[in-house]
């Protein structure tokens, strides 16, 4: 038997632009009678169209001599790790301001972190020897160490019920300040990570999904905490493992 998608389900359709006419329909139906879910609606099509609007121009010239320079010195896997390490300088995910190409304004860190947790994974997931700075057999000196870092408590989570399991975690920047991230893997190799980091507004949003090439990431946050999942999976395990995070870290 087929089961119907979720309202909520719907919605995050909706922003992704992945409705089919009759799921439009069904979704149009709801939010006629559902004044809050058409706000919320419309808040998270305005966060997508930001979260887009916030990826600033790179110089072309500049970074075709960055791509070209690292396909001259490097093989093809490691070309494309450099490749992602060209990205996150030409995000400019260091500099701690995104600039809006339209219009010039700063953006909130609550844009950044997806992009930049999607980049960190491209980057460090591919490695063998180096993935991560301490590795999961010191699990509660790499929580203390970040806590400490970030100023708040960060806990690794435990998502052996999932297939993952921890490989370790390292420090990353992120605007005005320091981001967590953790990786994760599970028997087949398959990786994905965990992103964390703390920010000045408070909120509490859904789950939202969004597809880079083939990385998938789900984003959320609760109070003062971001979260981002990333992997190559398909949306329903990383939305899967997303939940299971987020239940062990309220």
């Amino acid at each position: 038997m087929t089961t119907e998608p979720t309202i909520e389900t719907l919605m995050q359709a909706a922003v992704d632009g992945q409705l089919t006419p009759s799921q439009q329909d069904r979704l149009d139906r709801h939010l006629a009678s559902h004044p809050a879910d058409r706000a919320r609606l419309d808040a998270m099509i305005r966060q997508a169209g930001m979260m887009r609007d916030s990826v600033p121009q790179p110089d072309p010239a500049q970074l075709d001599r960055l791509m070209r320079g690292a396909r001259q010195s490097t093989g093809h896997a490691g070309f494309r790790r450099l490749a992602a390490a060209v990205a996150i300088f030409a995000l400019g995910l260091g500099s701690g301001l995104f600039l809006s190409r339209d219009t010039a304004m700063p953006v909130t860190v609550m844009a950044q972190a997806p992009v930049q947790a999607a980049a960190a994974h491209a980057l460090y997931s591919p490695e063998v020897l180096h993935p991560v700075e301490v590795f999961a057999d010191q699990r509660d000196h790499l929580q203390t160490w970040l806590s400490n870092r970030l100023g708040a408590p960060v806990i690794a989570p435990e998502l052996g019920e999932t297939g993952y399991r921890l490989i370790g975690g390292r420090l990353l920047p992120l605007g005005h300040g320091p981001a967590a991230f953790f990786l994760y893997e599970n028997e087949s190799g398959d990786r994905l990570s965990l992103f964390a980091n703390l920010t000045t507004d408070p909120a509490q949003t859904s789950f939202q999904y969004r597809r880079d090439g083939d990385l998938g990431i789900v984003f959320w946050q609760d109070g003062r905490w971001e979260y981002s999942v990333v992997g190559r999976s398909g949306r329903q395990v990383i939305e899967t493992i997303a939940r299971k995070a987020h239940e062990k870290l309220i």
